[in-house]
């Protein structure tokens, strides 16, 4: 199950990154338990996790919210980006969080995969069934909402 501090190292490294790369300040909002399958929809960034627990993070958004997140982290207009520029930024933005939260974990030695970026209008992701996934919202002033999943088990 993932721990409580586990969940907080992520929300510090997200909150971190969107700070100084994204030039936009989230606003942690509601925090609970999914149990998957999972609905997502528009755009979602995943890493997995591994070591001394398994797992995964993502971060996801509508595509709207993901273009001005990607046009301030790029410094373009997000009107010129297109579809290759948008997921591969996205994929950065996971890497990055991954790469700070899983330092911030003290108690876990843990290794980080290469990112995915999923998009479409409505996708599940299925995890282990002991697998307990921690949603964090996020609200983007004057941008939108963005939400940080995380889920180990050891």
């Amino acid at each position: 199950m993932t721990k409580e501090h586990h969940v907080d190292a992520f929300v510090q490294a997200t909150i971190e990154c969107f700070e100084s790369m994204v030039d936009l300040v989230p606003e942690r909002k509601e925090t609970r338990t999914q149990i998957p399958p999972i609905e997502n929809s528009d755009v979602c960034a995943i890493i997995g996790l591994s070591g001394d627990s398994a797992g995964m993070v993502t971060i996801s958004f509508s595509s709207d919210v993901a273009k001005v997140v990607v046009g301030n982290f790029l410094g373009e207009d997000p009107a010129d980006l297109g579809d290759e520029d948008l997921y591969d930024a996205v994929g950065e933005l996971i890497n990055i969080i991954a790469g700070n939260g899983k330092a911030y974990v003290k108690d876990a030695a843990l290794s980080i995969s290469l990112p995915s970026v999923m998009h479409g209008d409505k996708y599940y992701m299925s995890l282990p069934k002991s697998a307990s996934v921690t949603s964090v919202d996020f609200d983007l002033p004057g941008v939108g909402l963005m939400t940080m999943m995380l889920s180990l088990v050891d």
